[in-house]
């Protein structure tokens, strides 16, 4: 999955709210608005200033900002996500250990 930065995918173009996703929404069955179904490449991004997740849906670049910073600046990645979770015990070691400002350098 790291490899992978863009699937085909089937996709539904509501044409009066003026959108595509993978699923039509409950308000375009309810209405019954005219849907158009196609494939497209569901293209995976990442936001250079705040690590933020988006996709796109055929184009090259996504045309919205980022919902976190407001920036469109965009870099492709792959579609897997790297894990953030805790760290363990050898990460967060020190190789000296943890050093005092009252004992270092004193001579008295």
């Amino acid at each position: 999955m790291k490899t992978i930065t863009e699937i085909k995918v089937k996709v539904v173009f509501c044409k009066q709210c003026n959108y595509v996703a993978e699923s039509a929404g409950e308000l375009c069955y309810k209405e019954k608005h005219s849907l158009k179904y196609s494939k497209a490449l569901k293209k995976f991004f990442v936001c250079k200033n705040c690590k933020e997740r988006t996709i796109a849906y055929g184009a090259p670049l996504p045309k919205h900002p980022c919902r976190k910073c407001g920036v469109s600046n965009y870099q492709k990645t792959s579609m897997y996500k790297e894990k953030e979770g805790p760290k363990i015990g050898g990460e967060t070691l020190l190789v000296r250990g943890e050093e005092h400002a009252k004992f270092m350098n004193s001579l008295k």
